[in-house]
């Protein structure tokens, strides 16, 4: 970095298995989901210009800062980030009657320059970030939005500089916005540094207005309901979050009580009902499997294989949220190569230990309360399948016994189902994995819980979540 050859790409590559790390191994699990949530909903992209450097301190900033606080104060934050004004170009609107336009309000007769509004941010504020695209708003208020953000800008963008107000590149005059009217002072010539800062004040309150709007409450609830309860998630929830999100000021743990205490998150209809993003699913891997990454790189770059690569979703909406985007084909293949890879210890040179798993999963279960389903034969072949791997036969691969037979085998797979899932897997995967288990040769009893582990990281259900 010091030759200044490649620098982009090891800061992009460091951020993005920071973030991969992290996803894995926090054990502050609600922060890491909620920093990801704010990040895609606000999302900028790394790749555009400066925000190659600016990412980062946007990301630690703006949004971890404030993922768990009041909306207001997260939406401030990032309203004030040069990586957000840079990705949607809020840095180059300039008031077409401002001072940085060529217009000297103390000189009628000063001619205007060219310059003029970029409503990139002006509308995305509203549409994204906000009220919604059914908020109620007019093209009318994005420009007057746009105008009254004029100003809001950074300092030398291609040396790191910081977010700034240039009340220089401010519209002067009131704005008609969302029926009502936002006004500053003009600012003439050899003002005080305080009353440069008037025009910035327009911004914060419009940005306060869209905070405290019912519209709002809605749309975060939505969203928050869509990311946490079903893809299309159920209308009495969502109104119950938006009248906590009105009571609060935007208190997003208050929010989170009132989904998590919710009848409908934790009923059976709602349970196991979205699919994982390719993050999630990754992420999902090592820490049922307490498995230490030692290879954080190649986890970012199965990522962009899977169609997820960290902080390089484009469009201002983000990654999809939603099982349209996720579940196709391709993208189960996808997640199974890399379970057969990383189970199978063929994978960047990770360790994976699937006896240690299954010894996980054996030991966790009830002493005195066998499943009903069980029968007597199980029980005893689950505990002579316990004795084999906790005396190292099938964890060191040096026996000469054969594999598991049949029922062992069944043993293994429901322990792993039960450790990887908890939840109930459908007739027909088991069914799929029993011919899996017969196609694929295996030589040893490792090889065949290593196989029987990919095939359930694999499962339909274990996209799940």
């Amino acid at each position: 970095m010091a030759a200044n050859i490649g620098a982009p790409h090891y800061l992009i590559d460091e951020l993005s298995q920071a973030k991969i790390l992290r996803a894995i191994l926090s054990e502050r699990q609600l922060q890491e989901v909620m920093s990801d949530f704010w990040f895609n909903h606000f999302n900028i992209f790394i790749g555009k210009d400066s925000d190659t450097w600016y990412t980062t301190s946007f990301e630690r900033d703006a949004i971890r800062k404030h993922a768990l606080g009041k909306f207001r104060d997260l939406l401030l934050a990032t309203a004030q980030t040069p990586a957000m004004m840079i990705y949607l170009d809020n840095w180059l609107s300039i008031g077409p009657d401002s001072q940085a336009n060529g217009v000297n309000p103390a000189n009628p007769n000063s001619k205007k320059g060219n310059h003029g509004l970029n409503e990139n941010y002006g509308r995305e504020v509203m549409e994204l970030h906000t009220v919604g695209v059914n908020g109620g708003y007019t093209q009318a208020d994005v420009t007057a939005l746009s105008a009254i953000l004029t100003g809001w800008t950074v300092d030398r963008p291609n040396q790191g500089g910081p977010f700034q107000y240039d009340y220089k590149k401010h519209e002067p005059g009131p704005k008609q916005w969302l029926r009502r009217t936002i006004s500053s002072e003009p600012v003439l010539p050899n003002a005080s540094p305080a009353a440069t800062q008037t025009g910035m004040k327009e911004g914060i309150e419009a940005l306060t207005i869209l905070a405290a709007d019912p519209h709002t409450a809605h749309f975060i609830s939505y969203k928050l309901a869509q990311r946490f309860v079903a893809d299309d998630p159920p209308p009495a929830l969502v109104d119950r979050m938006a009248a906590t999100y009105l009571a609060t000021d935007g208190d997003i743990k208050a929010i989170l009580r009132t989904l998590v205490q919710s009848p409908e998150f934790n009923s059976r209809k709602y349970f196991r009902n979205k699919v994982k993003t390719p993050m999630e699913f990754v992420a999902s891997a090592f820490r049922t499997t307490a498995t230490d990454p030692v290879n954080p790189g190649a986890l970012v770059n199965t990522l962009k294989t899977m169609g997820m690569p960290l902080y390089y979703a484009l469009p201002p909406t983000g990654y999809y949220i939603t099982a349209d985007q996720w579940m196709n084909s391709t993208a189960l293949v996808d997640r199974l190569n890399f379970a057969y890879s990383l189970a199978g210890n063929k994978f960047a040179n990770q360790k994976f230990d699937s006896a240690h798993v299954l010894a996980l999963g054996l030991m966790s279960q009830p002493a005195s309360s066998p499943a009903p389903e069980m029968s007597t034969t199980e029980r005893s072949n689950r505990a002579k399948f316990s004795e084999a791997l906790l005396t190292a036969e099938i964890h060191n691969g040096t026996t000469n016994q054969p594999p598991p037979d049949a029922a062992g085998q069944d043993i293994a797979l429901h322990v792993l189902e039960d450790t990887l899932i908890g939840n109930d897997v459908s007739t027909q995967t088991n069914q799929l994995i029993h011919k899996q288990i017969t196609e694929i040769p295996t030589t040893n009893s490792t090889d065949t819980l290593n196989l029987l582990t990919a095939l359930v990281m694999g499962s339909p259900e274990f996209q799940l979540r």
